[in-house]
């Protein structure tokens, strides 16, 4: 028996034209996603170190209540590592001086957070650029620390009850 091969054939495979139009239009996609994604991921950063900032106001009040004693907050400005806040124990502990919003001799350290890259600790406003809280969970010093990254400034602002408010400002007071 002969067998008889049709003249047409099954087409595998794409060809080079096929997938050049299939890149360009990944090209063209990633190209209008990337800046959104950026954006999205810079904004939650940013958002991620204020409430990381915010968190230190908790656990500050929080040990201080624990405790019975005076919980300092001390603040650095300044951009990414630069910008620190740090909880400890001001007691006097170890030679310390108690009450005094410095951490000395073997004043225990709670928290030393430092902010992630491009997130600013623009400036703050509480006296000595530190505040503590006592005992009772009140705070000695009221006054507010303001973070930025440029388009996006946001406010922590201490009561005298202690809390803490988060507000979105225009820019650092």
């Amino acid at each position: 028996p002969t067998r008889t091969m049709n003249k047409t054939t099954a087409r595998q495979g794409f060809t080079l034209l096929e997938l050049l139009i299939v890149l360009a239009i990944m090209a063209i996609l990633t190209a209008i996603a990337t800046p959104g994604w950026l954006e999205w991921r810079r904004s939650a950063e940013f958002r991620t170190a204020v409430r990381e900032a915010h968190a230190c106001y908790h656990r500050a009040r929080a040990e201080a209540v624990h405790r019975n004693t005076s919980v300092a907050l001390r603040f650095t400005a300044g951009t990414g590592a630069a910008g620190r806040i740090e909880v400890f124990v001001d007691d006097g502990a170890g030679g310390g001086t108690e009450d005094n919003y410095q951490r000395e001799g073997d004043e225990e350290m709670i928290v030393d957070f430092r902010l992630p890259p491009a997130i600013i600790l623009a400036q703050t406003n509480f006296v000595g650029q530190a505040t503590a809280f006592k005992p009772s969970g009140l705070s000695k010093r009221q006054g507010s620390a303001c973070f930025t990254d440029g388009p996006r400034t946001l406010n922590l602002t201490l009561s005298q009850a202690g809390f803490v408010r988060l507000e979105s400002v225009p820019s650092c007071p």
